[in-house]
């Protein structure tokens, strides 16, 4: 096996293992809504789910990313 197979094979078996979790997790979610009682909230699947992201929010920038930007001519044609 070469390197550029074995790459190739790496990362089509964590694209695998994601979409197993993503299953795994909707099935999860709705086992535990069925269980919860009324006045708890509702479970989503990526509390679920090790692969999901930690937040689905954007991050403000930072200062020097927003002098950066101002930087930068408003039209530049």
């Amino acid at each position: 096996m070469t390197l550029g197979e074995f790459v190739a094979w790496s990362k089509h078996s964590r694209h695998q293992q994601e979409r197993a979790w993503e299953r795994t997790s909707s099935l999860m979610a709705l086992i535990a809504n069925v269980n919860r009682s009324q006045k708890t909230r509702a479970y989503k699947p990526n509390e679920f789910n090790p692969y999901a992201k930690a937040s689905t929010r954007y991050d403000l920038p930072t200062p020097e990313q927003i002098e950066y930007l101002k930087k930068w001519p408003a039209n530049p044609s």
